[in-house]
């Protein structure tokens, strides 16, 4: 199975190891996921602008701290497609435009999950 398949036995977004570091703070759960829902999909689109203007500095830097709040966050297999896409970007193009639509994709799997827990 493809890392980023939708499959409901795929941990997208970890959500009882992240409330545990938090250790059990509800309020800042709520207010850090609300926070993520709204940056990722942002820096996101700002990755695909540097990769359009050929800036891989610019699109790792942004992986960088996509990576950071993916790992923060227990959003594993998108933490895992940040660092790959963070490691190809500048090297290889063709890799580095494949890693990136698997992370939109991983983003719409975990917005899903997210989605799902608020019901």
């Amino acid at each position: 199975m493809k890392l980023c398949e939708i499959n409901e036995n795929i941990k997208h977004f970890d959500q009882p190891a992240f409330l545990e570091k938090l250790l059990g703070n509800r309020e800042l759960f709520d207010e850090l996921v609300g926070y993520a829902c709204q940056q990722v999909p942002d820096e996101l689109q700002n990755i695909k602008k540097a990769c359009e203007t050929k800036n891989a500095e610019k699109a790792r830097n942004i992986a960088h701290k996509i990576k950071g709040t993916a790992l923060n966050m227990c959003f594993g297999p998108f933490a895992e497609l940040t660092i790959k896409f963070e490691e190809t970007c500048g090297s290889d193009e063709s890799a580095a435009y494949s890693l990136f639509s698997k992370m939109e994709l991983e983003w719409k799997n975990i917005k899903a999950e997210i989605d799902r827990g608020s019901k």
